[in-house]
């Protein structure tokens, strides 16, 4: 009997202490992701792709990902892009604030935007930009943005800065899912790999199938 009262009382203080939740990284203030041609309706399947707009592989699989979405339709077919700017281009953590910018100021450019850059990814690489400033660097993504979505020149300039706290905790966010490449592809939260051997829309068409079809 004293042996039981005194686990009660080891349970009891045990459970009058306090649990502090520690996350290992910052956790978002709304889940990542910008939705391609989004439903009003939650679709079944999502399939999300991170990738940088400065990286060809990521130019290569855009135009697929997009043709399968509109294959399927956006209520069966939810396409996620999220963000993973490479360390070793040198222009590309920039450039992905961009993408922040743009999804606050003008949401429905921001595809735009991503585009623009994916098309002009040899204007940017290290490379190319080798002996220009940064500030120079910045000009060239402006005049993109403000072409690719209208934004002023000036608002695109001026705020840029503010987004790069949100590109740091989305690039942690992409790191902690063991994302090291891009793109890299996920169906309903399973990774499916990555890599420069890009999936044909008939590829994702025979693989999807199955899965959208069950739902």
């Amino acid at each position: 009997m004293a042996t039981l009262f005194l686990f009660l009382v080891m349970l009891a203080a045990r459970g009058a202490l306090a649990y502090e939740i520690t996350p290992p990284i910052r956790v978002p203030d709304t889940e990542p992701g910008i939705r391609y041609n989004p439903s009003s309706v939650l679709p079944p399947v999502k399939l999300e792709v991170f990738i940088e707009i400065h990286c060809p592989d990521s130019l290569a699989a855009w135009p697929i990902l997009k043709s399968v979405q509109e294959h399927y339709g956006s209520t069966k077919l939810d396409l996620v892009v999220q963000q993973l700017p490479m360390p070793y281009h040198r222009n590309a953590f920039l450039a992905t604030q961009g993408v922040y910018l743009i999804e606050k100021e003008l949401p429905n450019e921001v595809f735009h935007y991503m585009e623009a850059n994916m098309q002009n990814w040899l204007n940017f690489t290290t490379a190319s930009t080798v002996d220009k400033t940064d500030t120079e660097v910045l000009d060239m993504l402006a005049d993109l943005a403000v072409a690719s979505t209208g934004i002023s020149k000036n608002l695109f300039v001026s705020t840029i800065p503010h987004y790069s706290v949100e590109t740091v905790v989305v690039w942690k966010y992409g790191v902690r899912r063991a994302v090291a490449a891009t793109p890299t592809f996920f169906t309903n939260g399973v990774e499916l790999g990555c890599g420069t051997n890009i999936p044909t829309k008939d590829d994702w068409i025979k693989f999807l199938d199955p899965i959208i079809n069950k739902t």
